[in-house]
């Protein structure tokens, strides 16, 4: 009879605690996403105050060609809007190339820069039309997550594009090198 009576105390205690364990578990992961989301705020509101000032920069981890073709890229390869002015440049460890970088650097103005900020996990857009030097006119199409992750697709006129495929943020706090411009 006691053993019987222990047994369904320490069975009632066995569930008791697990009940409070499942809740601690649950304050545990409801309050990871509120610190989730907090920071994807913050992170979006800097990125948005940033898109309003025109001073961006996406330092792309992979580039992607006309036809989709993916090419990891080493450091240096980033689209910058600083103002009015935008710069593209493309990195390599083959060769010299055109920048000494072993790639290309185009400089050039920013003639018109439309954004859309978003709600929520809506990407921050930016629409610029551009006229590079020695490139001509194009467009520049930017998204940006509130996770910092961005793509910079420019085209030009004649048909070519390129996708930047990396991170956004602050100039100021980017560590990249710029090559000699192209003209």
């Amino acid at each position: 009879m006691l053993t019987t009576r222990i047994f369904a105390i320490a069975v009632a205690f066995a569930l008791g605690a697990g009940t409070l364990y499942a809740q601690d578990s649950a304050n545990q992961t409801k309050e990871r996403k509120e610190v989730r989301a907090e920071r994807l705020r913050k992170s979006k509101d800097a990125l948005a105050a940033l898109t309003e000032n025109r001073t961006l920069i996406i330092e792309a981890n992979m580039l992607r060609g006309k036809y989709q073709q993916h090419y990891q890229a080493t450091g240096d390869n980033f689209v910058l809007i600083d103002g009015d002015r935008v710069v593209l440049q493309t990195a390599s460890i083959w060769g010299p190339g055109f920048n000494g970088m072993g790639g290309i650097t185009l400089e050039g103005r920013i003639t018109d820069y439309k954004y859309e900020l978003g709600d929520g996990n809506v990407p921050i857009t930016i629409m610029a039309s551009v006229s590079m030097n020695g490139a001509g006119f194009g467009t520049l199409r930017i998204n940006v997550s509130a996770n910092g992750s961005g793509t910079a697709t420019y085209q030009d006129n004649w048909g070519g594009r390129v996708t930047f495929v990396g991170t956004a943020g602050d100039p100021a706090h980017s560590r990249v090198f710029e090559g000699m411009s192209f003209m």
